[in-house]
């Protein structure tokens, strides 16, 4: 009780250098935990926390600090670069941070290619991991669908990955991916695949019979 009164009659030590509260965050004692997240979640500040301060509770082993870190990018996130918060969280392993970055992107990536084609080591991670969450990878397919129908350029991107994916021969996902490969080449006709999209209005000519 007495480490935890000297830490909070601190708060203006701890703003210039949050890196303790860092470390007790994930103390195996639950009051001092409890005392470190109370000062970062309320205390320290963003202008103190900064990108760094942010990426790193997101970059903890330990669920609960990770989801602090969570709580406290959306509760920061109109103050913040959009498009580095997303390229920084893209890049973390965790499962739950790439449901989260997902989540982020759906909302807050800005228009255009180099946004998207940013983010490809993203998609790939999500896309061709070895032991797949389904609604994750159909939640990346998805965001890669609606941004190929805006333009030509990003559905040449999205369809690159999404032809890459359907020659991995994955049963489950092939006949979503190639519906969304049907529809960005409905859409922009020019752009190039393995899959290509024939009209039914006419069938193919028969053979000539040997």
């Amino acid at each position: 009780a007495a480490a935890h009164a000297l830490l909070r009659a601190n708060v203006e030590a701890l703003r210039a250098d949050p890196a303790p509260l860092f470390a007790l965050a994930e103390s195996e004692w639950d009051d001092t935990r409890d005392v470190a997240f109370a000062l970062l979640r309320d205390e320290v500040g963003l202008e103190h926390l900064g990108m760094d301060g942010l990426v790193g509770l997101c970059d903890s082993n330990d669920e609960e600090v990770e989801a602090l870190g969570r709580e406290l990018v959306v509760r920061h996130f109109d103050e913040l670069d959009a498009e580095q918060v997303l390229y920084r969280l893209s890049e973390h392993p965790s499962r739950a941070m790439r449901a989260f970055a997902l989540g982020l992107m759906q909302t807050h990536l800005r228009d255009g290619f180099v946004p998207l084609a940013r983010l490809e080591g993203y998609f790939r991670a999500v896309l061709f991991d070895t032991w797949p969450s389904r609604a994750l990878k159909w939640g990346v397919l998805e965001l890669l669908l609606r941004r190929g129908l805006r333009d030509e350029r990003q559905a040449q991107f999205a369809a690159g990955l999404m032809a890459e994916l359907l020659r991995t021969h994955t049963r489950g996902d092939f006949e979503r991916v190639a519906h969304a490969l049907a529809v960005l080449q409905t859409k922009h006709p020019a752009i190039e695949t393995d899959l290509r999209v024939r009209s039914d209005a006419a069938p193919p000519a028969p053979e000539a019979a040997e």
